[in-house]
């Protein structure tokens, strides 16, 4: 058996490697006298010795074995690799994403980042700005102006902007799309494959390990209350009531939400395979609003920032009451005035021709995609069981809860 040191790095090192999220294993969060919260570091134990809680929730959110843990068994750790090319297909998806949301200098290939770095003296890699701020904050300012001799008041003459961000958004080409929706849907079926093999028969080890990280990996929940994170344990407790219900449609009973927040439609080729669009589809119904929103950002800029002599945040003298009795009842202390965030102004500018290199097309295809099927746009799946039924959901995610607190296995 390793160290309590020589454990904390390996799951470190095996958190990092998959991407998963670290909350309660190595960050918490703490509440100020104000109700204001800040993310702070925790140790992966808490006690000088490795104890059997913490084992237990790292091997149920991580996919492995107590026995794997303690002997920090590197081929346990690596094991999911090369199964799931996801999983590094994704990140070299989101290190593009990262570049060309900041430079329209081509990729590097790790090839010319060496050579970058061996024969020349530059600092780090040339690259060329995508976007001339300078400029777009000038025509944010004509745009002010323009809007104020219609609606006085929307140009400040007196003030300075502050806190000024730019969000837009992009194309980019990545070859490998059409590999790592693949992946993904793999992944997918493989959870709804063995969540439905569960309801009949307990898992083997390697089979429940591996469907501890699939819920994790995909981000996985009961489709009632994402709170509900989709694991063996949950499964068993609630295995009754999912039999009980008798439905077919693994989205009936199953949310999703991880990849799609990536938007891997600003991908060139993500519409190549028709059929991966439609599984996609399939997983993520709200891909196809998003979609149509982020056709909307990739033709313009949004340009929020706060004036100099911007007032606090106010609200109606009925919310304000309501959030100080909040404040009451859980203790803590009412927020002065002053040290509220400042009212924010949004403004949009539409992008220059120049500005939208060429992405006119790919816009196209996007807006078609989100458009209603009747004019040539994605179906919408159809579940099993009306998901927009608040009472329905609400009784739903009742008999889930009860069953989880009371420990109700079949």
């Amino acid at each position: 058996m390793k160290s309590k040191e020589q454990v904390t790095q390996y799951i470190r090192e095996y958190f990092d490697r998959y991407e998963l999220n670290d909350y309660d294993f190595f960050v918490s969060s703490e509440v100020d006298e104000y109700g204001r919260s800040e993310i702070i570091d925790i140790p992966l134990f808490p006690f000088d010795e490795m104890d059997t809680e913490t084992l237990s929730r790292i091997s149920l959110y991580a996919g492995l074995s107590t026995e794997e843990i303690l002997n920090c068994d590197e081929k346990a750790a690596t094991r999911y690799l090369q199964k799931y090319p996801f999983i590094h297909l994704f990140k070299a998806y989101k290190k593009r994403c990262e570049w060309y949301s900041h430079y329209k200098t081509k990729f590097p290939t790790v090839e010319e980042l060496l050579m970058n770095a061996i024969f020349t003296e530059n600092l780090g890699y040339p690259v060329e700005m995508r976007y001339d701020y300078a400029g777009i904050k000038a025509r944010l300012i004509e745009k002010l102006k323009e809007i104020d001799a219609v609606m006085p008041g929307i140009y400040h003459e007196e003030a300075e902007i502050t806190e000024l961000m730019f969000r837009t958004d992009m194309f980019l080409s990545f070859p490998d799309c059409g590999k790592m929706l693949r992946s993904f849907i793999d992944m997918v079926n493989r959870l709804k494959e063995l969540f439905f093999k569960a309801l009949q028969a307990e898992l083997s080890e390697d089979e429940i390990n591996e469907f501890n990280f699939l819920g994790s990996m995909l981000y996985a929940s009961d489709v009632t209350a994402r709170s509900l994170a989709m694991n063996y344990d949950i499964l068993r407790k609630c295995r009754k009531v999912y039999i009980e219900e008798n439905l077919t449609d693994f989205f009936s009973y199953v949310k999703i939400h991880g990849f799609v927040e990536s938007e891997p439609w600003r991908c060139k080729e993500f519409f190549d395979d028709s059929a991966l669009v439609d599984e996609f589809i399939n997983i993520f119904p709200q891909a196809k609003r998003m979609m149509r929103e982020f056709a909307m950002r990739v033709s313009k800029f949004e340009c929020i920032f706060v004036w100099s002599d911007a007032k606090p945040v106010m609200y109606s003298p009925e919310e304000e009451a309501e959030l100080d009795e909040i404040d009451d009842m859980m203790g803590y202390k009412h927020l002065p005035y002053e040290q509220r965030a400042k009212e924010q102004t949004r403004i949009y500018i539409e992008k220059t021709s120049e500005e939208m290199f060429g992405w006119e097309e790919y816009v196209k295809r996007v807006e078609d995609a989100a458009a209603p099927p009747a004019k040539g746009g994605l179906t919408l799946p159809k579940r099993e069981v009306d998901l927009s039924d608040v009472n329905n959901n609400i009784q739903r995610m009742k008999r889930r809860v009860e069953a989880k607190h009371g420990g109700i296995m079949s």
